[in-house]
């Protein structure tokens, strides 16, 4: 009902609080229902970035009438031990809201009584370091050292919604897990995109052939030409293709955190132009990916081993961040879409999106 009448969904100023407070006023004592109303702050600090107001965002959780807000809610819960999803996702949304507050004792001791059960939302909102980009677990992991909450390892997050969640299966592991749901709205089936055969052609090219040409000494000019500068050229096109991948994850974050759900003309249309961005982006991406590998293999050839490890450590880098961004855009391409009308018409633009270098649409 909050995420129903948050304003960025067009609901009235002080909509959201209204229910969320009345409900977690009227909650009983230790129900995990008084965290919607830390889930509602977080939606009106990512509302105000969504309207471009960077300063009230960045002064939102300083406010002393926030901080009571949620202060007073916890101490509902603070003695409460985790029995349930519900109870998880109540701790984490106060556990990141106390972290943005500045209250970092109160911030410590949630988290501690996490226990290293973390949910993926709100943190993948944080995104505070640059490999916080392909997995959420190094957000939390900073936050957990920034408050000096020990952790073993890399925190694993829970990924599963509350259909596919078994509180009584959290309840009884002392251990962290990440339990993947079966997405419900996974019905969509696609073949293989075009890019990526393209793509694997192109480096098996490139990685056969030029070992070839050096095997049968046939000389290149353009090859001979740039044949210094291999490395360089390797580094600038791998920086190309985390750009590239890095702002498409941007848009696409964006895009989930406004429209979770398609449901009107407005949601469907928001998604024609990071199609078309990111269909543009594939083309730049084969670019970079074809003339990275020419440059990568070149400078494995002749130059010394060092600058060879280099080029494979950061070749296996892009790899992972690649898979990590195709689950991003498989949640794009599966998102539910409530007309019968607008599914027709998504169904061909996420074809065309998959199968056609330049959009139609």
């Amino acid at each position: 009902m909050i995420h129903a009448v948050a304003e960025k969904w067009g609901g009235e100023p002080g909509e959201m609080f209204s229910i969320a407070s009345r409900a977690a006023g009227n909650a009983e004592s230790n129900s995990p229902l008084v965290g919607i109303l830390a889930e509602a702050h977080v939606e009106q600090w990512l509302y105000l970035g969504m309207c471009d107001k960077e300063e009230q965002m960045t002064i939102y959780f300083r406010k002393p009438s926030v901080r009571e807000d949620l202060v007073d809610a916890y101490s509902k819960i603070h003695n409460v031990d985790i029995d349930s999803y519900e109870m998880i996702t109540a701790l984490n949304n106060f556990a990141f809201c106390f972290y943005l507050c500045g209250m970092n004792e109160l911030a410590k001791e949630v988290l501690t009584k996490v226990n290293g059960r973390f949910i993926e939302h709100p943190w993948d909102y944080l995104n505070e370091t640059f490999l916080a980009n392909l997995h959420t677990g190094y957000t939390i992991d900073k936050v957990l050292k920034s408050l000096d909450v020990v952790s073993t390892d890399m925190p694993e997050v829970i990924v599963k919604n509350k259909q596919g969640c078994s509180s009584e299966k959290v309840a009884a592991s002392d251990a962290t897990e990440i339990d993947v749901a079966e997405d419900f709205f996974k019905r969509r089936v696609f073949k293989t995109p075009i890019i990526v055969p393209l793509s694997i052609a192109c480096v098996i090219l490139v990685y056969v052939g030029y070992p070839l040409l050096r095997l049968f000494d046939v000389e290149m000019s353009i090859l001979e030409a740039i044949k210094g500068i291999t490395f360089e050229l390797f580094l600038l096109c791998n920086a190309g293709l985390f750009s590239l991948v890095l702002l498409s994850k941007k848009h696409l974050t964006a895009y989930l955190a406004r429209y979770p759900i398609i449901t009107d003309r407005e949601s469907f249309d928001a998604l024609k132009p990071i199609a078309r961005t990111n269909m543009y982006s594939a083309l730049m991406s084969l670019l970079f990916l074809c003339v990275g590998s020419l440059a990568a293999i070149m400078t494995i050839i002749n130059f010394s081993w060092l600058t060879s490890i280099t080029v494979v450590v950061m070749s296996l880098v892009t790899s992972m961040m690649f898979n990590a961004y195709n689950g991003l855009e498989q949640r794009i391409k599966q998102l539910e879409c409530t007309e019968d009308k607008l599914e027709e018409e998504l169904e061909l633009i996420l074809d065309c999106w998959m199968n056609k270098p330049f959009s139609n649409f």
